[in-house]
């Protein structure tokens, strides 16, 4: 009687050991799988952040053009019939990105 216990006891004690040594590799995986996961969200994270990064600047750039057209209807306005005589003429000229009257001498870019 007393031996059984024993014997219980002792297996009792080893199928607890093998529980915890499962339980802990298991933990192991979990911790890996966590940590692979958690480097693919980051890469993820960076591709977004340079993709936001790369709209905004496209974005700034065509404010920017906008607002060159912008002053240049405002600056043609002021020099009245000779802007629009001066487009007939082929004065105005659009090189490179960069607005240029070209027998005024100004330039816009």
């Amino acid at each position: 009687m007393m031996e059984q216990k024993v014997r219980e006891e002792q297996e009792r004690r080893r199928r607890k050991e093998l529980e915890e040594r499962m339980s802990l590799e298991e933990t192991r995986e979990q911790l890996l799988k966590l940590q692979e996961k958690l480097g693919a969200l980051q890469e993820e994270k960076h591709q977004l952040f340079l993709q936001l990064k790369k709209v905004l600047h496209e974005e700034e750039k065509r404010r920017r053009k906008e607002q060159r057209w912008e002053n240049l209807g405002e600056n043609l306005g002021i020099l009245g019939n000779f802007g629009q005589f001066g487009r007939n003429l082929g004065i105005l000229e659009i090189f490179w990105g960069e607005v240029i009257l070209v027998n005024l001498g100004l330039i816009w870019g």
